[in-house]
């Protein structure tokens, strides 16, 4: 087995409070991120958005583990696939990802998950938790 590298390496996790929600950035602090339209929410209202130091650790932590998953099998495999689904799930919930594509081909459907500040990974509906997937449902309402 190949040794990892180490700037693949999970690094710890840094210590703050329980919240992770994104917050907006702009001039005049009134002024909130423009209004979702069913054409354009996914591209302009995204740059204004900035994460917070959790939801970025989440947006690490989910890419590192995907990587990690498709070179790895069996419970290694699985389990970081459990790590990539349960940040993508925060994510969605603190408003950091937002849907970007779904496909009902198979019988557990795949959906493309585009986050703020660049990126975008899949997960299966199945791996979602229950307000994850309200959310989803709610973005999918929108369209």
């Amino acid at each position: 087995m190949p040794t990892p590298n180490k700037a693949y390496a999970p690094a710890t996790k840094p210590e703050e409070p329980e919240v992770y929600h994104a917050h907006i950035e702009s001039q005049e602090p009134a002024q909130a991120a423009p209004a979702p339209s069913s054409e354009s929410w996914r591209g302009d209202c995204l740059p204004s958005i900035k994460l917070s130091r959790k939801a970025k650790w989440q947006k690490h932590q989910a890419f590192t583990a995907n990587r990690q998953a498709k070179v790895s099998q069996g419970q290694a495999r699985e389990s970081l696939y459990r790590i990539k689904h349960a940040a993508i799930n925060a994510l969605l919930v603190a408003g950091c990802a937002f849907v970007d594509s779904v496909d009902w081909s198979a019988d557990d459907a795949t959906i493309g998950v585009r986050f703020v500040g660049g990126g975008a990974l899949h997960t299966k509906l199945s791996a979602l938790d229950p307000l994850a997937f309200r959310i989803v449902r709610l973005q999918l309402d929108d369209d």
